[in-house]
């Protein structure tokens, strides 16, 4: 009797989920998984095998967490096969707020923060919450807070070689227009006006509209509205905060 490959795979999944079964008969069972935007196809083909089935429907869980600017069409598959699915739930985790700042500085350092530090982390970081946690984990390799003092007497925040890296490999995937733009913005402050880098950069708004457009996509910036805003455009921001200046480097 000859097996074909998807009845193969098939006994792998129900193999698998006869452990998770196994284990939940005895204990609590909490399968966390992260990272998931990376996961190749055989890897989300078994996630979605299970989470359709029990334990999972019933008294396990699995935690699944992905970055939503890192596209993954297997992944996003998955998700929108699934969306109606009452036990799944989609938590989208925004910008951390000042508060939410200083509560997590709290936990990682083990002390309260001062305003300003707390100031200066909401301003760096653009409140991204990987890169307000790295950020404050590289804090906590210090010795003293003192040592973060700049020269206009604000905290002079550690780069986190984990927030490098991610942010030049975000800018290493766009066009040379859009990552012109971030130059340029790096130059101008957080906060730019597209006019502004067009004339900037000496390049047709309609060039500079399309770059811009590219990295809403990419989910670099995001725009900065003002009820009395003088420019006939809208202004943006980068979601990394002053941590995007790294592309000057």
């Amino acid at each position: 009797l000859s097996i074909s490959p998807d009845q193969n795979r098939s006994t792998l999944f129900e193999a698998i989920r006869q452990v998770f079964l196994m284990i939940s008969g005895n204990s609590d069972l909490i399968v966390f998984i992260d990272d998931l935007h990376w996961s190749d196809t055989e890897t989300l083909s078994t996630i979605a095998y299970l989470i359709e089935r029990a334990p999972f429907t019933e008294n396990a869980f699995m935690i699944l967490a992905a970055r939503a600017d890192d596209t993954n069409q297997n992944l996003s598959n998955i998700l929108f096969a699934n969306h109606t699915a009452s036990n799944l739930i989609i938590l989208e985790i925004g910008k951390l707020n000042q508060d939410e700042i200083s509560g997590l500085g709290r936990y990682v350092l083990g002390y309260p923060l001062e305003k300003d530090l707390v100031n200066q982390l909401d301003l760096e970081t653009g409140g991204n919450p990987f890169i307000v946690l790295e950020t404050l984990r590289s804090i906590r390799g210090k010795d003293t807070i003192s040592g973060l003092s700049g020269n206009s007497g604000q905290p002079k925040l550690p780069l986190a070689d984990s927030v490098y890296s991610l942010v030049k490999g975000r800018l290493g995937q766009l066009s040379p227009a859009a990552r012109e733009i971030c130059e340029y913005a790096a130059i101008i402050g957080i906060e730019f006006d597209p006019i502004l880098i067009s004339q900037a950069n000496k390049q047709p708004l309609s060039i500079t509209a399309r770059a811009i457009e590219e990295l809403k996509q990419r989910n670099i910036i995001e725009s900065v509205h003002r009820p009395n805003q003088e420019s006939p455009g809208d202004s943006f921001t980068t979601k990394f905060g002053s941590q995007s200046s790294v592309i000057q480097a």
